[in-house]
């Protein structure tokens, strides 16, 4: 279980990085999706843009709960 302790770690530095990209793709998404048509491939590029930079923002914010569940999945 060490090894993979040792493997997996998540500086501070990084869940920044997560955290602050993750909100920078939410409001470019959020803005490609309001100011397309519908059925537009904007609209479907920026839906996409913001589910990916909510989900990276979560992984900035609470990088403890994602090598919480690297851990519980790698026996």
């Amino acid at each position: 279980m060490k090894a993979i302790e040792e493997a997996v770690r998540f500086p501070a530095q990084l869940a920044t990085i997560f955290k602050l990209f993750g909100f920078t793709c939410v409001i470019l998404g959020v803005i490609a999706y309001f100011t397309s048509h519908h059925g537009s491939q904007k609209r479907g590029w920026g839906k996409w843009l913001a589910f990916t930079g909510s989900i990276m923002a979560i992984i900035g914010l609470a990088p403890g709960t994602l090598l919480s569940i690297i851990y519980y999945m790698i026996p």
